[in-house]
């Protein structure tokens, strides 16, 4: 298992794909490894997975990404205190936050707000226009969790077990470069094999992905 987390601390430390391991009841013999490249991070781990199967280094491997900005941005987490002041000297914005980092790429190629919450608008309609067609319908699994409630100071106020089918409607984009359902929790994973491991078993495969550097395809079923 490769999985990518951007925020590897509070529940989702100590190496989050292995703790996924146990809680999903498969062998703890198989291998575990989580890596943060934060927005890409899941990215990643797709793309290191299908490597390692090309390399020969496995003929399957479970990847994908996991983030709960819900239950990683509590009060007094991120702990400023965590920060490397040796690295600060190295690199004054080496720890900027994402949001920072977005302004000042808006500021430097000129991306107005308007034209953020334009393409933020129409982002939006296109992801319940291919969920209401049901394009969506196989990738988007419920889940049952347990339910915090806050009050405005971030106190908690009492628990509720829910069940998550569908992400909640949003009628207007937030602030600026800011998802709308930034404080959700979402998780994903596609399985990656050898095709010849398909051929065997007689399974179809999603997609497909190869490199110039081998013959060998590597194909990916979504879960």
């Amino acid at each position: 298992m490769i999985f990518g987390a951007g925020n590897q601390y509070g529940p989702q430390f100590y190496n989050l794909a292995r703790m996924s391991l146990f809680t999903a009841g498969l062998p703890q013999s198989l291998g575990a490894t989580t890596l943060d490249r934060k927005c890409a991070s899941g990215l990643t781990a797709v793309a290191l997975a299908a490597r390692s199967i090309m390399a020969d280094d496995a003929d399957m491997i479970l990847a994908g990404g996991v983030e709960s900005v819900s239950m990683t941005r509590l009060p007094g987490l991120p702990d400023e205190s965590w920060r490397s002041q040796s690295v600060i000297a190295a690199e004054p914005d080496a720890y900027m936050a994402m949001i920072e980092t977005a302004e000042v790429v808006a500021e430097r190629y000129g991306v107005s707000r308007e034209a953020q919450d334009r393409y933020a608008v129409e982002s939006q309609h296109r992801a319940a226009a291919a969920i209401e067609a049901g394009r969506q319908a196989a990738e988007i699994a419920p889940l049952p969790t347990e339910k915090i409630v806050r009050a405005k100071d971030g106190s908690e106020t009492g628990r509720e077990e829910v069940n998550l089918t569908a992400d909640e409607a949003c009628a207007r984009t937030r602030a600026m470069r800011r998802s709308a359902v930034s404080s959700r929790s979402g998780a994903g994973a596609r399985l990656l094999r050898k095709a010849v491991l398909s051929r065997r078993q007689c399974q179809p495969a999603v997609g497909w992905g190869a490199a110039h550097t081998t013959s060998e395809h590597v194909e990916y079923t979504r879960l």
